[in-house]
């Protein structure tokens, strides 16, 4: 099995989905932490020792390759994939290396696995020799573990990332979207799916225009203008996908 770490939340929802609704996905896998504390993850991964480390870039402070370096020796881990969805180029190419990868959201468990082929390889490799007998069954949703983000309650607001007081409350939270982004229809509408990326890269950028650098007053006035429409549209979309959820009858 290939031990993976996750800091994530919405990861960490899309992957105990998968665990219940396409377990295949998760052949192989093993998801031995997951969270949104960088300290607990250091804590834990030195105990658990990890393979993979796949951890949302936001969550990694200012000098995220210096951190993931670090966390990368500290735990043993093999790889580091870096999930993002806006970033600076300069950012982008800072930390690109042998070992950290960069994968821009909302990701899904195919991507992952793509990126972890290598791992996965020697994995099904091992676990064939003659000394490891036959390959090991699936992560189960029981052996998932539960990210620290707590309730899924619609009216739940994220507390990870503050938005201004003029900003639009936030109806759901990156648990609720990670969940939504795997649902799967029984009419074969990926709507709910499609919406769930849609909000996510909205918020997203919501964010990036918010904490944009600013050279001037000009700069600030625009980036202030970006974030304030970016949340009306991302208000308008999750009152689309509020009300998709009351038609299909999903609880999130």
């Amino acid at each position: 099995m290939v031990r993976i770490a996750v800091l994530s939340e919405q990861v960490a929802a899309q992957l105990r989905t998968y665990a219940t609704t396409a377990p295949r996905e998760l052949e192989n896998v093993e998801v031995v932490w997951s969270g949104v504390s960088l300290a607990e993850l250091r804590k834990r991964g030195r105990e658990l020792h990890p393979q993979v480390l796949i951890l949302d870039l936001d969550l990694l402070g200012g000098d995220p390759r210096r951190v993931v370096e670090s966390l990368a020796d500290d735990v043993g881990a093999d790889l580091a994939l870096l999930l993002y969805t806006f970033a600076r180029r300069d950012t982008i190419h800072s930390v690109t290396s042998s070992r950290l990868r960069l994968i821009k959201v909302p990701v899904s468990m195919a991507s992952l696995r793509l990126n972890m082929l290598s791992l996965l390889v020697k994995d099904v490799f091992r676990a064939k020799s003659p000394a490891n007998g036959t390959l090991a069954a699936s992560v189960s949703a029981a052996e998932l573990p539960a990210a620290s983000s707590g309730s899924l309650d619609p009216r739940e607001r994220s507390s990870e990332r503050s938005p201004p007081s003029s900003a639009a409350p936030r109806l759901f939270t990156p648990t609720q979207l990670g969940r939504l982004q795997e649902i799967r229809s029984s009419v074969r509408c990926e709507c709910t799916n499609h919406l769930a990326e849609l909000v996510t890269s909205l918020a997203a950028f919501e964010e990036y225009a918010r904490t944009c650098a600013n050279k001037d007053a000009e700069d600030e006035a625009i980036h202030n203008r970006l974030f304030q429409e970016t949340g009306r549209a991302r208000q308008i979309m999750e009152e689309a996908l509020t009300m998709l959820c009351r038609y299909e009858n999903i609880e999130v």
